[in-house]
């Protein structure tokens, strides 16, 4: 997700009956959580899981998964920005 339109056409269509899935570079839940693009899709619950991958020292792929109730607490508040 990479644009304002994207983020927008994912809220329009939420309850469409469509799943989504999307990417987004961030190097952690909190920042994913509060980058100003995604902030309205995780408001509105476009996503119930986030999955986290990062690469262990032997280059493997580590993946942690993380559900909405738990990465909506990584939202920062905007009285405290």
């Amino acid at each position: 997700i990479g644009s304002e339109s994207e983020s927008k056409a994912i809220v329009e269509n939420i309850n469409s009956g469509v799943a989504f899935i999307a990417s987004a570079y961030a190097s952690s839940v909190e920042e994913v959580m509060n980058k100003p693009l995604l902030k309205d899709l995780h408001f509105y619950g476009a996503f119930e899981m986030y999955c986290g991958l990062e690469r262990d020292r032997n280059g493997k792929f580590i993946f942690s998964f993380i559900e909405r109730r738990e990465a909506l607490k990584c939202l920062k508040r905007q009285d405290s920005s």
